[in-house]
């Protein structure tokens, strides 16, 4: 099932209930190739006018349990494109972009099949046939910085982003817009089926000052979710009641790692703070029992559940870790 083109990244993975394989990625090519050892293949939407240029798009491909190919969309920008998370909701596909600029073109034939972008997005795809469905930026003017996206059930996306300040999220009494800090942590809600919006969450309260960043989010087909990423700055979570947590470690990037449980009224019901000199690239997973995973590095110390009977730090140059938190909350 490998693929080739000058460069191929295959940077997201998700399965279906049928069995099928949903694969995300980015090209790089002189040519504007992208082919597959299992005979999938296809062309850049934008190839390098100069081959002695490198230009890259991304995709999404699709395969059977058994490796066999079943389709392959190509999408781009006439700049650097990546994709980042994939989900299957339903007979749905849903694919989270990293911010990109220009017009995205997802299908050139198809009424809404171009996307002006100006910061992340999400687009849905059928899963069966690979036919594009729909595509939304988040944000007015579209601006945000990272995006992560789960399956909530199966008409229901999770997406978590940096919001960026003097913009404007969601709609009607929902909306969310400040002009303090530069980013905060955003959680919001999608219909798969039509991609229409319908809730926001900030992940933390204190608009002036640091921020709490998520990155990355997983979620169960309850709409039980956890998001992830790290704190820069003093900032506090916006739990019932919110939680204060210190300045982020001194350090190379300053950052500090975070897990928050989100429930499907979007209330964010806790956050665990895992301090250190560098603690940025956290994912974590929520089991059915509503226990949390967790993954990560670490330069040189991390600290789990500080102040608590329960602390325990971790020691080490430049290490990775593995973390487990029990159920925070009763199951529903």
């Amino acid at each position: 099932m490998a693929g080739y083109g000058d460069d191929l990244s295959a940077l997201g993975i998700a399965t279906a209930p049928d069995g099928g394989v949903f694969v995300s990625g980015r090209v790089e090519s002189t040519t504007g190739a992208i082919q597959f050892t299992n005979g999938l293949e296809g062309a850049m939407r934008f190839p390098p006018a100069d081959p002695r240029e490198v230009d890259s798009d991304g995709f999404l491909a699709a395969f059977e349990a058994d490796g066999s190919a079943r389709w392959l969309r190509v999408f781009g920008t006439a700049g650097s494109d990546t994709p980042a998370e994939v989900t299957v909701a339903g007979d749905i596909v849903a694919l989270a972009h990293w911010p990109s600029i220009g017009p995205m073109i997802f299908d050139a034939e198809q009424p809404g099949g171009t996307l002006e972008m100006t910061g992340s997005a999400i687009s849905t795809w059928d899963a069966k046939d690979g036919t594009f469905r729909e595509a939304t930026s988040i944000g007015t003017p579209t601006s945000a910085l990272t995006v992560g996206v789960a399956a909530g059930g199966t008409d229901r996306l999770i997406s978590v982003t940096e919001g960026v300040r003097d913009r404007t999220y969601g709609e009607g009494d929902g909306q969310i817009t400040w002009s303090g800090a530069l980013t905060h942590g955003l959680v919001t809600a999608w219909s798969a089926s039509g991609l229409a919006w319908q809730a926001n969450q900030l992940l933390d309260t204190n608009p002036a000052g640091g921020a709490v960043r998520g990155y990355w989010v997983d979620a169960r087909h309850d709409g039980w979710s956890v998001t992830s990423g790290f704190v820069a700055g003093e900032a506090t979570f916006a739990t019932s009641p919110p939680r204060t947590v210190p300045a982020a470690s001194v350090g190379t990037s300053g950052g500090d790692g975070f897990v928050g449980l989100v429930d499907p009224s979007f209330a964010l019901q806790c956050a665990y703070w895992m301090p250190g000199p560098d603690v940025e690239d956290v994912r974590a997973a929520l089991d059915e029992a509503g226990g949390i995973a967790v993954v990560g590095d670490f330069t040189h110390s991390i600290t789990f559940e500080p102040g608590t009977p329960r602390e325990v730090t971790l020691t080490g140059e430049s290490d990775g870790f593995v973390a487990y938190f029990a159920p925070p909350v009763a199951p529903p």
